[in-house]
């Protein structure tokens, strides 16, 4: 009989353990067989104790040891498992809770701890630039900076597809590309690359290369999944905060890496009618506009000064519906896509009827109000240009539907009573889901107000899907987030756009067509200048217009306040303190110190010609706080 091998003393103590469960289990063997005995003359209180049972033959003692050690060693693999899991979620949870707040410390310190606890030679984390479409790395160990095309590579894939990928041996799999390793002298063996899920979009990736001994394991798959879970918080603040600076020659070798992706042309967006970009304002500041449109000026319209409410209390809301026309019509948006002029005064009529005018703040002169900011912004923002005609005639119809048919009341009001739409739209984004269907279901369904049925399928599809994103965009639970992107997108437009501009074979005198940004830049302009748009009432150059919209809105809120006493529901705290003139100022300064301020600070690094109404915005801000003293 072969001799078995030396037990360690872990082996030890699970024999030990093994063997006291083989004899408790024949000890309850004997006391279930005592207990049926047939034979009933026999008293229970002369049988012996279960501790004192027989001791099995030597047979059946080994028979159960040999389970036993087969038993012990999966659990001691389980137990290994669970004290290298504990031990790394210690030392990345030490980590976060010593940071200092410098986000590329921070940063480049998991990645240290990530090398260590799955055992391999290098681990880069990447960050997800989705308007860019690239990976772009950061603080990598071992090798220079990188960028790689999102979808393209190991790293670019598992950041597209979301999913974890285990690469064995990297040589022998297609989503691999050795040109790094042949200008570096590194070898790639063996690849472990997971993603960092936020909210359903890949934040970052982190890439772990070369696995000391053999390959990357489910062990190690699992430890990296508990990382990506566990760093979704602190990334998500450093994205925030990174500047994405690269060092000139890291940025060039970045350049001629991407190149390597870019050979055949990307497949361009559905196609759309051929037009012309925005037109913008002359150098003296006044629009430059295309013979189709009448000869009459379009006077304050072509300024900040314009003011909804003044219009509407002079001329009604007839005058603001000839406003909202003029504003349509003057990029050529109508006759560019070939929109008939009765529907679209129908449309026009429609949408103004569907706003309810028993809101104070919701309604019709909101609606116009914000359209015309939205307008104004894409006559002078520089980066408009990069927008299509069909882009800026979706811009203007979502600024002006996006609150249509709004019952008065928030999205925590639907949520809290268990309203219909919350049912129908399962708590996410109730209103704003309810109000771009409306666009869709009611307004251009009808063929009396569907001013867009000459637009080609795919335009149409296009026009639908960036009408929608806008809406949704407005949803105040995604302001943090929007804050958060205009950040981001700044501190990295000086790099992002090197890349961008060294693959275009397209001089800046070329037609500005052939130079479309993509639609998933497009689509982050749009969703940031409606929701600038949407939170632009306090940016009045006007006191007394920012005090009007605030007065309104606090009327609204005081009537949600009564309905959720009323039907018994928690009320909103913020609705019910506004009993005095001081409440309202007081909340106000509130307001735009944590919500409007901080969104067109931002937004003026990539659109500074928000800057005066952040400094309409300081203004009134201080007006406030004077009235809250009084």
């Amino acid at each position: 009989m072969p001799r078995p091998g030396p037990i360690n003393n872990g082996d030890r103590l699970g024999l030990e353990a093994s063997r006291r469960a083989s004899r408790d289990s024949l000890a309850e063997e004997y006391e279930h067989a005592r207990r049926h005995s047939t034979d009933s003359t026999e008293s229970y209180e002369h049988v012996p104790s279960p501790t004192h049972a027989p001791r099995p033959n030597k047979e059946r003692q080994r028979s159960f040891e040999a389970m036993s050690a087969s038993e012990l060693r999966k659990a001691a693999a389980a137990e290994r498992r669970e004290r290298r899991r504990a031990a790394a979620l210690f030392r990345v949870t030490k980590v976060v809770s010593e940071s200092d707040g410098n986000s590329s410390k921070l940063v480049q310190r998991l990645l240290e701890v990530a090398r260590e606890i799955l055992y391999c030679s290098h681990v880069t984390l990447f960050w997800v630039d989705h308007v860019s479409e690239i990976l772009i790395a950061a603080n990598p160990d071992g090798i220079e900076s990188i960028v790689v095309p999102l979808g393209k590579g190991v790293a670019g894939r598992c950041a597209l597809d979301k999913v974890l990928l285990n690469i064995g041996d990297a040589s022998q799999d297609d989503r691999f590309d050795n040109t790094t390793d042949k200008e570096t002298g590194f070898s790639t063996r063996t690849i472990l690359c997971a993603p960092v899920v936020e909210e359903g979009r890949t934040v970052a990736v982190i890439e772990a290369l070369n696995k000391e001994e053999g390959s990357f394991d489910d062990e190690d798959v699992e430890l990296l999944q508990l990382l990506c879970d566990e760093l979704r918080a602190p990334l998500r603040r450093a994205a925030a905060d990174e500047t994405f600076q690269a060092r000139a020659n890291s940025a060039e070798r970045g350049v001629a890496y991407l190149k390597l992706f870019t050979d055949e042309q990307e497949e361009p967006s559905t196609p759309v009618q051929t037009t012309p970009h925005v037109l913008s304002f002359e150098e003296d500041g006044h629009f430059s506009r295309d013979s189709s449109l009448s000869d009459e000026p379009l006077g304050e319209l072509a300024s900040w000064r314009w003011d909804a409410l003044r219009v509407a209390d002079d001329g009604g809301e007839e005058a603001l519906v000839e406003a909202a026309q003029m504003m349509f019509e003057h990029h050529g948006s109508l006759e560019q896509h070939d929109c008939p002029r009765n529907e679209f005064r129908a449309f026009l009529g429609m949408v103004r009827s569907s706003y309810k005018a028993t809101n104070s703040y919701h309604n019709f002169r909101h609606a116009v109000a914000v359209l015309h900011v939205d307008f104004m912004l894409a006559c002078r923002a520089k980066r408009a240009r990069d927008l299509t005609a069909l882009d800026v005639l979706a811009l203007k119809v979502a600024a002006l539907c996006h609150d249509v048919d709004h019952p008065g009341h928030s999205n925590d009001f639907e949520v809290k009573s268990s309203s219909e739409l919350a049912l129908r739209y399962n708590d996410a984004s109730v209103l704003e889901n309810y109000h771009a269907s409306f666009v869709f279901a009611t307004l251009l369904r009808n063929p009396s107000t569907d001013f867009l049925a000459n637009l080609s399928r795919n335009a149409y599809r296009e026009f639908r899907k960036a009408v929608i994103s806008m809406i949704l965009a407005t949803d105040m639970a995604r302001h943090g987030a929007h804050v958060d992107s205009l950040r981001a997108f700044a501190d990295r437009t000086s790099f992002t756009s090197l890349t961008r501009h060294s693959f275009s074979d397209k001089s800046d005198s070329d037609d500005r067509d052939s130079r479309v940004a993509s639609p998933r830049r497009r689509q982050f302009y749009l969703d940031q200048l409606i929701h600038l748009g949407d939170m632009s009432a306090q940016c009045s150059p006007s006191f007394d217009t920012a005090k009007d919209w605030a007065e309104r809105i606090a009327d609204e809120f005081r009537k949600q306040a009564s309905r959720e006493q009323d039907l018994g529901l928690p009320v909103s705290p913020f609705m019910a303190r506004l009993e005095t003139a001081a409440d309202l100022a007081l909340g106000q300064v509130a307001f735009i110190d944590y919500v409007v301020q901080p969104l067109f600070a931002a937004a003026q690094k990539i659109f500074p010609e928000v800057g005066e109404l952040e400094e309409n915005c300081r203004k009134n801000r201080e007006a406030w706080r004077a009235l809250g003293a009084r």
